[in-house]
């Protein structure tokens, strides 16, 4: 989009490329009313039937064809149970402060977060246009460079959630942080590669 809204040049491109990034609320925001409300949420506020009701609607499709008429059955109970051991025990964010092992998966889901943003997504999103003229591309190359950039990184973010459960959390975090960390490693050679030729 980048690249075709850089042939326009007028005001037209940057404000039909700013304005064309409401299509997908609007669109979201109309399709909201037909979601079905969460299980877990109705189980809270003691709406049993109406929870019961969408987790059968919610697996009629895969689970029956299994031949698991239950399945939903044992999903409401199991969720049912989990709520009223939270409520027996008062599980609350002290709880998960208090308790080493809540403490653990707290941290351990907090600094994953944190080191994925150190390691420079977020700027080299943005400015990787910058970076690409400073590296001597040219305009419409570092637009290409930016389109194949975010194409790549889609096509991979859909073959890592299709493959994520079939590895495990462990292997694909494994693997994917060792192929970034070999890909910074080449992108800094190339970097000195390019001083030293210049």
């Amino acid at each position: 989009m980048g690249l075709g809204f850089s042939y326009i040049g007028s005001d037209v491109a940057w404000r039909l490329f700013l304005g064309l990034q409401h299509v997908p609320p609007i669109v979201m925001a109309a399709f909201v009313p037909f979601l079905p409300e969460s299980p877990r949420f109705l189980i809270m506020k003691g709406r049993y039937e109406e929870a019961l009701d969408i987790l059968k609607k919610l697996h009629s499709g895969s689970t029956v064809a299994d031949g698991d008429d239950d399945f939903y059955i044992r999903e409401f109970n199991q969720i049912k149970a989990q709520h009223e051991l939270e409520v027996r025990e008062k599980v609350g964010f002290m709880t998960i402060i208090r308790r080493p092992s809540y403490r653990m998966r707290m941290f351990i889901v907090v600094f994953q977060f944190a080191f994925a943003m150190f390691t420079g997504i977020i700027p080299l999103q943005n400015y990787q246009v910058i970076l690409y003229q400073y590296l001597g591309v040219t305009n419409k190359m570092a637009l290409v460079m930016v389109g194949v950039w975010g194409t790549i990184g889609t096509i991979f973010c859909i073959i890592g959630a299709l493959t994520f459960d079939k590895l495990g959390r462990r292997k694909s975090l494994m693997g994917s942080l060792w192929v970034q960390f070999l890909a910074s490693i080449a992108m800094v050679i190339c970097k000195f590669q390019s001083l030293l030729i210049s």
